[in-house]
C-alpha cells in the first residue's frame, strides 16, 4: 500500500491518491474524479483526459435526426392539414384537419426546442383517441398509439436529452459516442454503402471514405478510435458494389 503523504498543494492533509495520468500526489482538495479515475488540475485540463466532457458540450443542443424529422413533419403536418380544412365540407373532416393541425404545431415547437413539448404525444394521444370516437373513426383513434410510441422514443433517446440539454450520466452518453462519435468516418462510409446499390457513384465514394476511416483507427488513443470492422466492411462491400455496377455497365456496352 502507497504510504501517506503531504499533498504537495495542501501540506495540512496527508494523502495516497495520486493523478490517474501524471502519478503525483493529490488530495480530495485538488484532485478531480474523471470517468471514475482521479486526476490532478492539470491534467483534468487536458482535451484528451476530459474528452467525455469536451463531446458532451460539442453535442449538447445539436439538432439530432429526431429534431429534423419534427420539422418535416411539422411542414407536412401544417400543410395537409389546412389543405383539409380549407377543402372540408363536412365537420368530420374539419376534426380531422384540426387534429393534423395541432400535432405540426406540436412538432415545430418540439424542433425550437419547447422542453414542454416532449411531453405533447401524450397530450396529442389523449386528443386523437377523443377525436376517433367522436366522429366514430376508430382508424383516426389508432394514431394515439403512435404518439404513445413517440413518447417513449423521447423520453429515452440519448440524442433527444442532448438536444434538451438535459442531464445525461457518461455511461450513456459513452454508448451514445460509441454509436456516432467515435471513427464518424466509418459511420458515414457504411451509411454511403447502402446508398451506394441504389446510386452507382457513391459506392466508390463509400469505398474511399471506408479506406480513410480505417487508417484513423488507433486503440491507443485517448480516446481510442475504433470501427476497425465496420471500417473493413464498407470497404469490401462497396467494392463488391462497384464491381456489380461495373459489369451492369460494361454488360450493356457489349450487348
Amino acid at each position: 500500500m502507497t504510504p501517506l503523504v503531504a499533498c504537495p498543494k495542501h501540506p495540512d492533509v496527508s494523502t495516497r491518491d495520486t493523478c490517474a495520468r501524471c502519478g503525483a500526489f493529490v488530495c480530495e482538495k485538488c484532485s478531480f474524479i474523471i470517468q471514475a479515475k482521479r486526476y490532478c488540475e492539470d491534467c483534468a485540463a487536458r482535451d484528451d483526459v476530459n474528452w467525455l466532457e469536451r463531446y458532451r458540450q460539442s453535442v449538447q443542443g445539436k439538432r439530432e435526426g429526431m429534431g429534423w424529422t419534427a420539422l418535416s413533419a411539422a411542414a407536412i403536418l401544417l400543410l395537409v392539414g389546412l389543405g383539409v380544412m380549407l377543402s372540408s365540407t363536412e365537420w368530420r373532416q374539419s376534426v380531422i384537419a384540426a387534429l393534423l393541425i395541432v400535432q405540426g404545431v406540436c412538432s415545430g415547437l418540439f424542433f425550437l426546442r419547447f422542453r414542454a413539448m416532449r411531453w405533447s404525444p401524450l397530450a396529442l394521444a389523449v386528443l386523437w383517441l377523443i377525436g376517433g370516437l367522436i366522429i366514430s373513426n376508430f382508424a383516426v383513434a389508432a394514431v394515439c398509439i403512435f404518439n404513445l410510441t413517440l413518447l417513449a422514443a423521447i423520453f429515452t433517446d440519448t440524442g433527444n436529452k442532448l438536444f434538451f440539454r438535459l442531464p445525461v450520466q457518461d455511461a450513456e452518453l459513452i454508448k451514445y459516442w460509441k454509436r456516432f462519435g467515435d471513427n464518424p468516418m466509418a459511420v458515414t462510409a457504411s451509411q454511403l454503402t447502402v446508398l451506394g446499390i441504389f446510386i452507382p457513384i457513391v459506392a466508390p465514394v463509400a469505398m474511399v471514405m471506408g479506406c480513410v476511416a480505417l487508417s484513423r483507427v488507433n486503440l491507443d488513443a485517448t480516446p481510442p478510435v475504433g470501427k476497425r470492422w465496420s471500417a473493413v466492411g464498407s470497404i469490401v462491400v462497396s467494392g463488391l458494389i462497384s464491381l456489380g455496377w461495373a459489369a451492369l455497365f460494361l454488360g450493356d456496352r457489349l450487348n
